[in-house]
C-alpha cells in the first residue's frame, strides 16, 4: 500500500522586483488612506481621498506611524487631497545653555535700557531701591522677563493640548544700549531704547509639524494676547504710580500708548492720566 506523499512547502510569496522607497510609503500610506495616484516632486507625494468622516484624524494616525520611520506626513489642498512625505525634522532646539545666555544677556540689556529710561526722572530714593541698577532691574528688567516666561509658557502649554512640542521664546538683546547708556552717543539719537530686538519662538512655529492650521494659528495667538493682556496691566499699574509733579534732569522719554489704553487709563486715573504718560 502506498505511502500518502507529504505536502511540499512551497514558500511564502513575494515579489519579483523588490520595492523602492516610493512603494513602501504608499503601502504604509493605504493602511490609513485611499491612494489614488502618484504625483511627481522632489519628495514624495500623492493624491488621496480620506478613509474616514476627517481626513485630518487619517493623517494624526499616519504620523504616529510614520514617526517610527523618521518621516511625516504634510496635508495640503489641490483639486484632491495631498499628501507628502518628508524627512522628519531633527536637533531642531537649541541648547538649555544657549537659552540661558540669551536670557541672561537680554536681562543686562534690558536693566540697561531701563535705567537710561529712568535716569532723568529717579527720586533721590529711587522708585524701588536706592540702587540705579537694582532700581532698573525691579521696576523694568524683571516685570519684562516675567510676562515673556509666562507667555512662553502659556505657548508651551496650549500646543501640547495639540500634541505638538513648541520651543520657549528666546529674546535677543539689543547690545546698542550700552553706547547710550555709557554716555557714547547722544541720547535723541536713539530709536529704539527697549533693550530687546526680538522674540522669536525657538525653533519657529510654522516649522513643527501641527495637525491643522487651526492648531498653529491658536498657538501662535497665545504669545500677543499674553504679551497685550500684561502690558496693559503693567501701564496702569506704572501710571498709577507715577506722581503728577516730579523733578526732572532732563527730557523724559515720552511714551505713546495705544489710543484704547489711554482712554482706559484716564477712567481709571481721571483727568491726569495725560499728564502721568509724560512720566510713566
Amino acid at each position: 500500500m502506498d505511502e500518502p506523499t507529504p505536502d511540499v512547502a512551497t514558500g511564502l510569496p513575494h515579489h519579483k522586483k523588490a520595492w523602492t522607497q516610493h512603494d513602501l510609503l504608499a503601502s504604509t500610506l493605504s493602511d490609513y488612506v485611499d491612494v489614488l495616484q502618484k504625483n511627481g516632486g522632489r519628495w514624495p507625494s500623492w493624491q488621496i481621498a480620506p478613509s474616514s468622516d476627517n481626513v485630518h484624524d487619517d493623517v494624526v494616525r499616519l504620523n504616529s506611524h510614520l514617526e517610527k520611520l523618521g518621516w511625516m506626513a504634510k496635508l495640503t489642498k489641490d483639486e484632491r487631497w495631498v499628501l507628502t512625505v518628508l524627512p522628519a525634522p531633527e536637533r531642531q532646539f537649541p541648547r538649555s545653555n544657549t537659552m540661558l545666555l540669551f536670557w541672561v544677556l537680554s536681562l543686562l540689556t534690558l536693566t540697561l535700557a531701563g535705567d537710561h529710561w529712568m535716569s532723568n526722572a529717579r527720586p533721590t530714593e529711587g522708585w524701588f531701591h536706592s540702587s540705579a541698577f537694582l532700581d532698573a532691574l525691579l521696576g523694568y528688567t524683571l516685570p519684562i522677563l516675567v510676562v515673556l516666561f509666562a507667555s512662553s509658557l502659556v505657548q508651551r502649554t496650549v500646543a501640547r493640548r495639540y500634541g505638538v512640542r513648541s520651543g520657549h521664546l528666546m529674546p535677543v538683546p539689543d547690545f546698542t544700549i550700552a553706547l547710550y547708556a555709557l554716555g557714547l552717543f547722544p541720547s535723541n539719537w536713539m530709536f529704539w531704547p527697549f533693550g530687546l530686538l526680538l522674540i522669536p519662538t525657538m525653533p519657529r512655529m510654522d516649522a513643527r509639524p501641527w495637525p491643522d492650521r487651526a492648531s498653529l494659528g491658536y498657538t501662535a495667538l497665545t504669545v500677543p494676547l499674553v504679551l497685550g493682556g500684561a502690558g496693559a496691566v503693567l501701564m496702569i499699574a506704572g501710571m498709577s504710580m507715577t506722581p503728577e509733579y516730579l523733578a526732572s534732569a532732563g527730557m523724559p522719554l515720552v511714551s505713546a500708548p495705544p489710543l484704547f489704553l489711554s482712554l482706559l487709563a484716564e477712567s481709571f486715573l481721571s483727568n491726569d492720566a495725560f499728564i502721568r504718560l509724560l512720566w510713566a
